[in-house]
């Protein structure tokens, strides 16, 4: 009936304004993450230490292909040097190989990397040009990195 409509209208209303979540399950506990809260991750012996926006630290389980498949989708992170996964929204700095990120750290990107970085990083960011110079971003391979 009409009542009935009107609270599954609502209950949809709820779940469609539901922000995205990252799902990150530590030993004895599960955090729940939003994409912009989440800096970088990198690892931590066997397993990846994830940096958020508040200056806590995460170790969910698994290594960094487990990271890697759970942030699929999310356009924002990028894999550099085969390990390090990078929120692109939280760079702040990119000079030639070194990426530094909102809370001031730091990465280095490997050198055979550094072209399709470029591309990845101006398409994200493209009124950001300093320090780039056309040869990074020639002859790229476009989805080098790119967890989407």
């Amino acid at each position: 009936s009409a009542d009935l409509a009107s609270l599954l209208d609502t209950v949809r209303d709820q779940f469609s304004v539901h922000e995205a979540t990252i799902e990150l399950r530590e030993r004895d506990s599960v955090c729940y993450v939003k994409p912009d809260d989440f800096l970088y991750a990198r690892p931590d012996g066997s397993y990846m230490k994830v940096t958020l926006s508040s200056g806590k630290t995460v170790l969910p389980l698994g290594g960094p292909e487990d990271l890697a498949r759970s942030l699929t989708g999310f356009e924002e992170f990028v894999i550099i040097s085969g390990k390090n996964i990078l929120n692109m929204n939280h760079i702040t700095e990119y000079k030639k190989r070194t990426i530094t990120m909102s809370d001031g750290a730091k990465f280095t990107l490997g050198l055979t990397e550094r072209r399709s970085f470029a591309a990845l990083f101006l398409r994200r960011h493209p009124s950001v040009s300093e320090d780039l110079t056309d040869q990074d971003c020639r002859e790229h391979n476009d989805t080098a990195g790119s967890l989407s």
